[in-house]
């Protein structure tokens, strides 16, 4: 955007100046605080390179001499306050002590007065050179400079820095002056050492690299544009160029007429454009300065350059031509920048004030009470934090709930190990292997189970024949079930230590946490407790291992006296692998519903269900009694399949309905007792006929296969069945029924592996369920709880506050880090700074 050519009136009485005037103050106080540390403040910075007539156009625009020798002469950041002024011309010059010697900020800025206050324009550049020798000779008092002459201070120059970031600052005020401020930086160098040509660079940089800073460049006309150190400078900050703006110098050394047009294609924008333009101006040569013309006469020169010089005097953007035109639109460019980011100003000190005192709230408080009962009183919170972590309040539940999550995965990793056995011959004859073959009852989850690793019922008969001994026929080798028993327990220990170890990890987290919080400030009193505190916690785990450790040990030796509920899982699992053995063999057969007639084809597939779907093909023998029997060979109901109670005895396939007197009372049965017919081998097994270590005789037998039985209908099967038993009652065997057909089946030829399978499992179950309680309750016991029982007596031994020089031991624990104490200086420091700033700028009218 272009600069207005329009030119306000800037007299000391106008209310444009007097606001323009307020504003500059207020920045320079924001500085003087040293408000530039935290905050990007307005400026205007001069740039230019070594003999671009950046020193011209500084002493144009502040009507003072700068000094000039040959090389560089600006070896530290010259900052001018232009006020105008209804009283006499004056100038105060002052150094603003910013940076230490090696560069980095001072805590607190101090904006000293160099001397008295100067009334003679005359007598400034002689007072800039002391105060530059001051800057540049830190370890000397500068008082020392105050008087010192112009050949004094040069034999000073040998044993000086070379630069600083430290500044000068020129307070000028009087008439004819325009309300400005800007910072006049050294110029940039290519001939001289590379560390010095770096330095230069680098303290340029590290004053236009702020945002709300107008970079003034400086450009002889004598030099192509692109060949511009400073102008390359300036693109790496700001390579849009909003925020730059060129000075173009040395007009009267143009003389062809291709550079005239070249240049005025740049002040025309067409060429290198910036947001804000480019400006002209003609500065007195070494003649003129020779004969000490006046800044008036300076000024009346440009001006009739200008005016009679083509093609500037024939150019449309005559605003663009002269230093009065330059400083007015800087003037009113820089007021504009200042009024817009006042109110971002106060938002930002406002939010570094917060962080501030943030910052200063988290650091350790200084020590104030007696050394012994201080530590004594961190230890006691300490302890009482991991206390409340270990039982799990409210507000410190992180701990339980992620041991909780631990002893979780240690009960699915336990109860993996379950034995894979699979009620089958081999592999090939298993088929398709279901992961719900290996459930041990329905609220197990499915469990991965590697092909390699299953056991099959040949796999345990060969177990059971390397085991065999002296026992008798039909007596199972008890050690061929423990070595099965042993073989799940194998990987028992690992997961334990495993959970052991997690639940150690967590508590270590959180300990560590704790002590961050607690003693993080004390950097001699940290050490000693962490050291302590992982003492005490190495010791506990390893205790608790070794508990851990022992409880296995003892499931090496089985035994349970929980023999009712070993007795029931065996009955559940030996019945689960005896429906796998059917169906997985046999397709199940649908029945007719009772309620159709014998004399009908059945229409309908049915499927009587209690416990079971009993297919009168797959047993002839119908009765099934109240009493829990579970017939081999039969399908039991899937999960969630709803039984349907019923308290009296069903016969299957359209039978009449009859008790279990009414069976004592068939001619087969009149001899047999009430538990004779209970017990009676119908192809049934009775519910906790074997326990644990006990052989169990073979009483299961086999279903007829679909091939035997044929695929009849129900109706020529009774037809069938009647014939045989007329038949039977001939031969004179009177009294018998269908059911009693299933005494002619066999017994499961691995009868005897599938109780094995079955006991061993349903020890399984009881160990893990004892497993996935004692280990997590042995670790949180001797673990968790122990640790949290012995902590304070033992930080309070270890740190010997119970010991006669406790209190010389206490006063060393908390002698303040030379780093904590340095950042509380300094954001102190620094909290004094913004909150002085934040005053400045909230008493200003905005």
């Amino acid at each position: 955007m272009a600069l207005t050519s329009e030119v306000k009136t800037l007299n000391a009485e106008s209310s444009y100046a007097q606001h323009l005037q307020l504003l500059l103050t207020l920045i320079n106080q924001l500085r003087a605080i040293g408000a530039q540390a935290d905050l990007d403040l307005p400026r205007i910075a001069v740039i230019g390179n070594q003999s671009a007539g950046k020193s011209s156009l500084v002493e144009a625009i502040s009507g003072i001499n700068v000094p000039r020798d040959v090389g560089t002469c600006t070896r530290c950041p010259i900052e001018c306050h232009l006020s105008n002024s209804g009283d006499s011309w004056s100038c105060q010059v002052s150094i603003r002590w910013e940076f230490n010697g090696d560069g980095t900020r001072r805590n607190e800025v101090q904006e000293i007065k160099f001397g008295s206050t100067l009334t003679d324009p005359k007598d400034v550049e002689l007072v800039l050179r002391r105060a530059q020798a001051a800057i540049l000779n830190p370890e000397t008092s500068m008082q020392h400079f105050v008087t010192k002459t112009a050949k004094e201070l040069r034999v000073q120059q040998r044993d000086q820095i070379k630069f600083s970031r430290n500044t000068i600052c020129v307070d000028i005020s009087g008439p004819h002056l325009a309300n400005l401020a800007f910072v006049d930086l050294p110029g940039i160098i290519q001939n001289d050492s590379e560390e010095t040509v770096k330095l230069v660079k680098d303290l340029v940089l590290s004053n236009i690299t702020t945002s709300n800073c107008l970079i003034l460049v400086a450009l002889p006309m004598s030099d192509d544009l692109q060949n511009q150190g400073a102008m390359s400078l300036a693109r790496e900050v700001d390579p849009s160029g909003l925020r730059t703006i060129g000075v173009l110098t040395k007009p009267d050394l143009v003389t062809t007429k291709q550079q005239k047009e070249l240049w005025q294609e740049v002040i025309d924008g067409r060429r290198e454009p910036l947001k804000h333009g480019y400006y002209c101006t003609r500065q007195p040569d070494e003649d003129d300065r020779m004969n000490h013309i006046t800044q008036e006469e300076a000024r009346a020169t440009e001006e009739e350059f200008f005016s009679t010089i083509a093609p500037w005097s024939t150019s449309t953007h005559r605003s663009r031509f002269g230093t009065q035109n330059l400083v007015q639109n800087l003037s009113m460019l820089l007021t504009k920048i200042i009024e817009e980011c006042l109110p971002k100003l106060i938002e930002e000190t406002n939010l570094q004030l917060a962080d501030c005192q943030t910052r200063l709230h988290a650091l350790p408080r200084p020590i104030s009470s007696e050394p012994t009962s201080f530590i004594l009183n961190l230890v006691t919170s300490f302890c009482g934090a991991i206390h409340a972590y270990v039982q799990g309040q409210s507000l410190s539940a992180t701990l339980v709930q992620r041991t909780r999550r631990t002893y979780g995965r240690f009960k699915g990793d336990i109860k993996a190990t379950v034995p894979p056995f699979l009620p089958y011959a081999d592999e090939k004859s298993a088929g398709p292997i279901s992961r719900e073959a290996f459930q041990l009852d329905e609220e197990d989850e499915d469990k991965d189970v590697s092909a390699s690793n299953i056991i099959y019922l040949n796999d345990v008969r060969k177990r059971i024949e390397e085991a065999v001994t002296r026992e008798l026929p039909n007596n199972v080798p008890y050690p061929a079930k423990v070595s099965f028993i042993l073989e799940f327990q194998s990987r028992w220990e690992e997961h334990a230590r495993k959970c052991t170890k997690a639940v150690h990890d967590h508590l270590q987290d959180t300990t560590d946490r704790l002590i961050n919080h607690t003693f993080g400030g004390y950097g001699h009193l940290e050490p000693r407790i962490r050291r302590s505190v992982e003492e005490l916690l190495k010791s506990m785990y390893t205790d608790t291992v070794s508990q851990v450790l022992k409880l296995l040990k003892y499931e090496t030796s089985p035994y349970t006296q929980n023999t009712h509920y070993l007795s029931a899982s065996k009955e559940k699992l030996l019945a689960h692998y005896k429906d796998l053995r059917a169906t997985g063999a046999k397709p199940s057969i649908s029945h007719t519903p009772a309620t159709e007639p014998l004399n009908q084809k059945p229409t309908a597939p049915f499927s009587f269900q209690r416990e079971a779907t009993v297919s009168a093909q797959n047993n002839p023998f119908y009765v099934i009694s109240t009493t829990k029997f579970e017939p081999c060979g039969f399908r039991w109901s899937s999960p969630g399949t709803k039984s349907t109670p019923y308290t009296e005895t069903i016969i299957s396939d359209n039978a009449a309905h009859i008790t279990m007197g009414d069976i004592s009372c068939m001619p087969a049965f009149q001899n047999w007792s009430s538990e004779e017919l209970r017990t009676a081998d119908y192809g049934y097994t009775k519910k906790g006929a074997a326990g644990f270590g006990q052989p169990s005789m073979p009483q299961a037998v086999e279903s007829p296969t679909p091939e035997s039985t044929g695929k009849v209908s129900q109706y020529e099967r009774k037809e069938e069945e009647d014939r045989i038993l007329a038949g039977l009652a001939k031969l004179g065997f009177h009294g018998l029924t269908a059911a009693d057909f299933g005494k002619l089946v066999p017994t499961d030829e691995f009868q005897e592996e599938l109780e094995v399978m079955a006991e061993v499992c349903a020890y399984f179950k009881v160990a893990y369920k004892r497993v996935i309680d004692y280990v997590p309750l042995a670790i949180d016991h001797d673990l968790l709880y122990a640790f949290s029982e012995s902590l304070q007596a033992h930080l309070v031994e270890k740190l010997g506050l119970g010991t006669k020089d406790a209190a010389e031991k206490c006063a060393g624990y908390l002698e303040e880090d030379p780093h904590i104490k340095a950042t509380r200086e300094e954001l102190s420091v620094r909290k004094k700074r913004l909150e002085s700033v934040y005053s400045e700028l909230t008493s200003f009218n905005l």
